[in-house]
This record gives C-alpha cells, sequence and structure tokens, in this order.
C-alpha cells in the first residue's frame, strides 16, 4: 500500500521508523535490527550453500547419454 492509499483509507503516517516482524508491524528497535540482520545473514548463507551444492551435484553426476 503506497503513502497516499494509506493517507486516503484515514491511516495516519507513522512518527517513528517500524518492521515488519514475524508479519506484524513494529517500532524499529536496535533489537529489532539485530534479528533482521541475523534473518538475512542465514537468508544468504542459506543460498550460497544452495548454489555450492548444486554445483558438487553437477561435477559428480555422470554427463547424460545424448541421441544423434
Amino acid at each position: 500500500m503506497s503513502y497516499a492509499q494509506s493517507m486516503s483509507n484515514g491511516f495516519q503516517p507513522l512518527d517513528r521508523p517500524h518492521t515488519v516482524r514475524k508479519g506484524c508491524l513494529v517500532e524499529t528497535t536496535p533489537e529489532v535490527n539485530r534479528e533482521v540482520a541475523e534473518s538475512a545473514m542465514l537468508l544468504s548463507q542459506g543460498a550460497q550453500r544452495a548454489i555450492e551444492m548444486r554445483r558438487e551435484a553437477s561435477r559428480e553426476s555422470p554427463a547424460p547419454a545424448r541421441t544423434a
């Protein structure tokens, strides 16, 4: 939802920074920022590991047979 839409729906703008955590809008605090950063780091590491696993699998699996 855009800022203009929220104003037209009667919502007031927030006067402090907020973050979505576990599906809820919460006021941003150092603790919330740390949790978001940790989650982002874990997601990044998971993606990197998935890429490595795919490369390992492609190196270990035999090439598919070609038909002429």
